[in-house]
Formats: C-alpha cells, sequence, structure tokens
C-alpha cells in the first residue's frame, strides 16, 4: 500500500514540474514582448525626436527656404530680363545703360527669345544659384538639403507663379514639398511687347 502510495505521488511531480516551466515560459515570453516594445519606441523617438516646438522649427524653416527661393529668383529674372531673355548675352549685342543687351532683331530676323526659352533661362539659373547657397544650420540645428529636384514656372498677366522641390531635413525631420512662391512681376506682357515691337519693325 505504502509503494503504491509513493508512486502515486511521485507521479506527480512531474507534472508539477511541466506546469511550473509552463509559466516560466509565459513570464519570459511576456518579457521579451516588452524588451520589444521597448526597443522599438525607443528607436522611434531617435528618428522623430519629440522636442517642444517642433512644428513651429518645421514651419519657420520652410519660410526661411522659401523666402531664400523668392530672393534668388528675383535675382535671376532681373538679370534675364536686363539681358532681353537671354541667360548669357549673344555676341550680337549692344551697350545701354552701362549694360550688354541682345539686338532683338537684325535686319529681318527676330531674335526675341520665346516664352518658353525665357523660363528655361530662368530654372536653369534659379537652380544653379539654390545648389550653392544651401541652408546648413538654423536656429542651431542641422539641416539637410538637397540639390534642386524639379523646378516649374506658370506665368500669368500679373505674376509668375513657382514652385521648387529641394528635398530638406531638419534633425531629421522631413519638410514638405515642393517650395511655392509668387513673384509680382508682369513676365507674359513683357514678352508680348517685345515680340510685337520686333513684329512691328520688320
Amino acid at each position: 500500500m505504502g509503494y503504491f502510495t509513493i508512486i502515486s505521488e511521485g507521479a506527480k511531480f512531474p507534472y508539477r514540474d511541466f506546469k511550473g516551466q509552463g509559466h516560466f515560459l509565459i513570464i519570459i515570453g511576456i518579457l521579451v514582448f516588452v524588451l520589444i516594445v521597448v526597443v522599438f519606441v525607443t528607436q522611434k523617438n531617435l528618428i522623430f525626436p519629440p522636442e517642444a516646438g517642433y512644428f513651429e522649427i518645421k514651419k519657420a524653416l520652410a519660410s526661411e527656404m522659401e523666402n531664400k527661393i523668392r530672393d534668388k529668383a528675383f535675382e535671376t529674372v532681373q538679370k534675364i530680363g536686363k539681358r532681353g531673355g537671354y541667360l548669357e548675352v549673344p555676341s550680337l549685342s549692344t551697350t545701354f545703360k552701362g549694360e550688354q543687351v541682345p539686338y532683338w532683331q537684325v535686319c529681318q530676323n527676330s531674335l526675341v527669345q520665346s516664352l518658353d526659352n525665357i523660363k528655361q533661362n530662368i530654372k536653369n539659373d534659379l537652380q544653379t544659384k539654390l545648389n550653392s547657397n544651401k541652408i546648413q544650420n538654423f536656429q542651431g540645428k542641422n539641416v539637410s538639403v538637397e540639390d534642386v529636384q524639379n523646378i516649374e514656372l506658370t506665368v500669368r498677366p500679373n505674376d509668375i507663379i513657382l514652385k521648387v522641390w529641394m528635398p530638406t531635413s531638419i534633425e531629421k525631420i522631413v519638410l514638405d514639398q515642393p517650395y511655392q512662391t509668387v513673384l509680382p512681376i508682369e513676365l507674359g506682357d513683357e514678352n508680348d511687347l517685345a515680340s510685337s515691337f520686333a513684329k512691328s519693325s520688320s
């Protein structure tokens, strides 16, 4: 009787051990899961730091970039305007108020730049200016600015809508694209005037 009692009681121990191991595995599983969550959240915080004034800094930098683009665009349009729509003054030119300017017409040949050519000249010069004058620091934070990827010009009667794609980030915070600004310049009307003048003089 005592023999069977010992066997019976002994048979319970493996079950108890298995049950104890099961609890141990469950606890280990929970700890591993918690550890993974903590690591994931920590990495997210490293990539996107929840700093105070995050949106204000992002908005301020975007405004700074748009102002820079607007200033450089004005410089470009002014330079090309003085050169009669050309980015580089051609060999057939004359001096007017101290500036080398091209002829609009030679004999029966009109040398007035088309609006598409003028727009392309503006894009080329603006892209060069922006790529060589990048912001590297803003409000004590590191800024990363890539080269210009694309520029769109929409010429309207009284102004120019300018869109510039120039990927920018501050402390790994990415700014929205594109940058957009409006230039109050009557480029379309001036080009029409030049074309009409050349035609009427031919």
